[in-house]
């Protein structure tokens, strides 16, 4: 080194690593392979067919179901990864793998040969799980009308055409339809999937919606207007919700291909997480209620009761310390068997269940302002007048049209920010 600066010119400057250090290499997480196609990918998928390559709404291609004992999903183990080092030798460690494990369902069992393969102990249609495949019992219809009269079926229900009007369909394990559900009633455990539409007919005010679907998973359809619809997980459209009355534990997304499609207007919709549409409301007098996150009550009232809990347990230490404070200004000679019994059961200096408390209130609390983050409402192309936006107690309306734009709430107030332009927080 000192020779090679005394050979530089004026200027020049010579750079020399004495020290390299290594980054760690990251490991894998372990992966779940389906082994068998998913029914519901196949309904959204119709197939090809003719000369001319057009697709045929009503060719659904053959139902996918399994046999027995045949391999339905292989899991691939974590790989750990490596230490890397720093400059100076300090080890940096790689971050924490997840090796969850294979789950078996209804309807399967770890290969005998291999315990990271899963095989069907039953002919039926799969349900693809995140760590697992359940298979259900299948019943295969072409459509659902007179003719077939309601269905009520254990299992899975996958109907290839229609669900006529004022038909019904429950199903203890998933409904697939590959055309419309007009007018009808749809009850499922699992999920709900309709390759093509939801159609219920406008009613007056206060009467019921003459299309009902209640899901116990998800609700996928391609369109719905004027129907009621309840789902325990995500409810997703791609072209519209027009005028629908929605309730759903999880999110609702109205996205489409094109910036015309996935429209959200008209009707309520209540969403225990996030709300993602392109067009928001619709130009009219036409007005949207939305109320987002309607989890947060649950987050609120947890930590309300936390709170309680935790001020009781506060002044029942300060009854303890001043308790104690009294027996002890008694001369130890002079107090009683019963005075030193309860002095020892005091134990004033004890704060571990307080600790927890605050522990669990803290958590509570990070939890939900990372939820408040993640569940807005947003629109990606543009947002309308007469759109109501509720989060808690809290609701503003729009007055006039913007482009995309974010509705997030941080427990006092709706912040509006559309993505064009600044503006400021409707009120």
């Amino acid at each position: 080194m000192l020779l090679l600066s005394q050979q530089l010119k004026s200027g020049e400057s010579y750079t020399q690593p004495v020290a390299i250090g290594k980054r760690p290499k990251e490991g894998k997480d372990a992966q779940f392979i389906p082994l068998v196609a998913d029914p519901r990918d196949r309904v959204l998928k119709p197939q090809a067919s003719g000369p001319n390559g057009k697709v045929d709404m009503r060719d659904l291609g053959a139902v996918v179901t399994v046999g027995e004992n045949e391999q339905v999903m292989r899991r691939i183990p974590a790989k750990p990864g490596e230490n890397g080092y720093t400059v100076t030798g300090a080890i940096i460690p790689p971050r924490p793998v997840k090796d969850l494990p294979l789950k078996p369902g209804a309807g399967t069992r770890f290969s005998p040969d291999n315990p990271n393969t899963l095989l069907s102990t039953m002919s039926g249609m799969p349900v693809i799980k995140a760590s697992g495949v359940e298979i259900d019992e299948a019943l295969c219809l072409s459509k659902v009308d007179i003719s077939t009269g309601h269905i009520k079926f254990k299992g899975s229900v996958v109907i290839s055409g229609n669900v006529e009007p004022n038909m019904e369909v429950t199903a203890t394990g998933a409904i697939t339809v590959g055309g419309f559900v007009e007018s009808a009633s749809l009850k499922a455990k699992g999920d709900i999937t309709i390759a093509k539409g939801i159609i219920g007919h406008n009613v007056d005010d206060g009467e019921p919606k003459s299309c009902h679907i209640e899901s116990g998973g998800d609700v996928v359809a391609n369109y719905a207007q004027f129907a009621t619809i309840k789902a325990r997980g995500d409810v997703q459209f791609t072209v519209h919700s027009l005028n629908n009355d929605i309730a759903c534990s999880g999110d609702l997304l109205v996205t489409g291909g094109n910036k015309k499609q996935g429209t959200l207007s008209g009707g309520e919709a209540k969403v225990g997480g996030k709300v993602i549409c392109n067009q928001l409301g619709v130009e009219g007098d036409t007005a949207t209620y939305i109320e987002a996150f309607a989890n947060y009550k649950h987050y609120a009232e947890k930590f309300e009761e936390l709170q309680s809990r935790y001020t009781a347990l506060q002044e029942q230490k300060m009854v303890s310390i001043r308790r104690e404070i009294e027996l002890k200004k008694i001369p130890k000679s002079s107090r009683t068997e019963e005075q030193n019994a309860e002095l020892a059961a005091l134990n004033s200096a004890d704060t571990e269940a307080i600790d927890k408390l605050n522990e669990e209130k803290e958590r509570i609390e990070l939890e939900l302002y990372a939820k408040l983050e993640l569940n807005t409402v947003e629109s990606l192309v543009q947002t309308h007048t007469r759109v109501t936006v509720q989060f808690d107690d809290e609701k503003v309306t729009t007055k006039s049209t913007h482009g995309p734009a974010t509705f997030s709430y941080n427990k006092q107030i709706i912040t509006f920010a559309p993505k064009l332009k600044e503006e400021d927080i409707l009120v």
